[in-house]
């Protein structure tokens, strides 16, 4: 009679917690996602980075049967895209209730303008609960009709959460739990069922980050929770960092709770929290408050740091030729500038002296003089597209080839050689100097006149085509600075060249 009597008390209690449930908060909501902000807002997947977090929560430290929540969260951003992909698994336990949550996400990241951002996620998943009857703690264990079996339910689940931040704004709103479902448990002593019913839940939170110095920053943030149905519970937090490497936060849960979080970046990658919450009401007597750490390792770039290395990469190479013609305008302003005094000072004497002055004349000079100016290129500019023709010089006297023995020249040089004709009439006031070169058979002698012949048959060539004459000289070279081992067959046929040099 005892035994009965006291399972029936234990189920009675039991169905009651059930069935008020909706009445507390269902998500466990951790201090530390002021670091980890995944933790409860789907859409800052990937933000910030790639990273990885273990975090660790047991509330009303010496109560029997308190909640313990434990939550790892991964979080990965796709390359350069504004893409980003999150996961995260929790297992929560308070006495013989138990949960345990899967969750994949997916979040998009979009730049508004220079100082704007916002951002959306998406995570769905599924949830496993229980209710452990052989954790219940009572006189008789041996009680058959309590302890005959556990009873679990699973089911889906899905979150959707956004951010919007300008520049040191930053505003946040998730709702989880959103499908709403339930969980069907059943009883063997009453032989009924029962239902735990989940509720969303919705946070949201505005922060602004207050620059004190460059290394001092200061962020109010003022966050809501609630539960569908009941009231809205105001948080207040303020954080302290220091060089993104030391921070602090005081919270302050209303009528509720307060805590304190502490966090510092072990290094580049590795951070670590501690938060410590006590009860502000009544039951603080009754607990040794509520404890978090958690750990985290980050790599990778954070996203947003990746789109504007990007896009200033981007913006350097554009600009790069444009600084350095702009520098060229300054120089040539300031000459033009001196010039047009000296102008002004020649007009203004002849002026004096009774000379007569045709000034449309004068005008039509110092427009065509400002005109060439204008269209002048800088000569850093010059310089890169000297060094291009040089370079394209020397790959068409290397297609530059001779009949072997002779200095006839083979029709497969025609390509190269009319290049080289282009490029002579593209540049006017360029000279050429033509190099002839042979391998080292035969005698000084006949390699000096042989390679003479090739020098002065490409100069010929190159004359039928309307060149002048005073733009080209040849030179033979003989065997002289081989570019290869003139022991092999493949070496000496490299030795056989003509070289190509030009002077601007």
């Amino acid at each position: 009679m005892y035994q009965k009597t006291l399972s029936t008390l234990f189920l009675l209690s039991l169905i009651t917690l059930l069935s008020n449930t909706a009445s507390a908060q269902q998500v466990t909501i951790f201090n530390n996602n002021i670091i980890n902000p995944f933790s409860v807002n789907p859409s800052k997947a990937g933000e910030d980075g790639s990273k990885i977090f273990l975090m660790q929560r047991n509330q009303w430290i010496g109560v029997q049967g308190a909640p313990v929540n434990s939550l790892l969260t991964a979080e990965w951003r796709l390359g350069k895209s504004k893409s980003a992909i999150g996961f995260n698994v929790a297992h929560n336990s308070t006495s013989i209730l138990s949960n345990t949550t899967s969750y994949i996400t997916y979040a998009s990241h979009f730049k508004l303008s220079e100082s704007q951002n916002l951002s959306f996620g998406l995570a769905i998943g599924i949830r496993n609960n229980s209710i452990l009857y052989d954790q219940v703690n009572v006189l008789e264990t041996d009680d058959p009709i309590i302890f005959d079996y556990n009873s679990t339910g699973t089911n889906f689940d899905a979150s959707f959460g956004m951010s919007y931040q300008f520049k040191g704004l930053e505003v946040q709103f998730s709702a989880l739990q959103l499908l709403a479902n339930k969980s069907i448990f059943s009883s063997s002593f009453e032989q009924k069922e029962f239902e735990y019913n989940f509720v969303r839940h919705f946070v949201g939170s505005i922060g602004y980050k207050f620059n004190v110095n460059k290394d001092i920053h200061i962020t109010p943030i003022l966050q809501g929770r609630n539960v569908q149905g009941f009231n809205i519970q105001p948080d207040a937090i303020v954080k302290f960092d220091y060089k993104d490497f030391l921070w602090t936060a005081v919270h302050y849960n209303y009528k509720r709770s307060y805590a304190i979080t502490l966090g510092v970046a072990v290094s580049e990658m590795f951070v670590i929290g501690y938060s410590a919450e006590f009860a502000a009401n009544d039951f603080a007597g009754y607990s040794g408050g509520t404890h978090e750490i958690v750990f985290g390792i980050k790599f990778g770039k954070p996203f947003q740091t990746a789109i504007n290395k990007t896009a200033i990469e981007k913006m350097q190479k554009t600009t790069r030729g444009y600084d350095e013609r702009l520098e060229y305008m300054k120089r040539e302003n300031e000459r033009m500038r001196l010039e047009l005094k000296e102008q002004n000072k020649i007009l203004e004497d002849m002026m004096q002296e009774g000379v007569k002055v045709d000034y449309d004349k004068v005008k039509n000079l110092i427009d065509n003089y400002n005109d060439s100016l204008q269209n002048a290129k800088p000569k850093s500019i010059e310089v890169k597209e000297q060094e291009q023709i040089k370079k394209k010089l020397n790959k068409n006297a290397g297609s530059i080839q001779f009949k072997k023995g002779t200095s006839k020249l083979l029709p497969s040089s025609d390509g190269a050689l009319n290049d080289i004709v282009k490029i002579l009439n593209d540049n006017p006031k360029a000279k050429l100097i033509i190099k002839g070169y042979t391998d080292n058979v035969g005698s000084d002698a006949s390699n000096i006149a042989l390679s003479q012949k090739r020098a002065d048959a490409v100069k010929a060539y190159i004359l039928k085509k309307g060149i002048k004459e005073e733009q080209i000289s040849s030179k033979g070279m003989g065997s002289a600075n081989p570019v290869s081992d003139n022991k092999t067959e493949k070496g000496r046929e490299q030795n056989r060249r003509v070289e190509i040099e030009i002077a601007f």
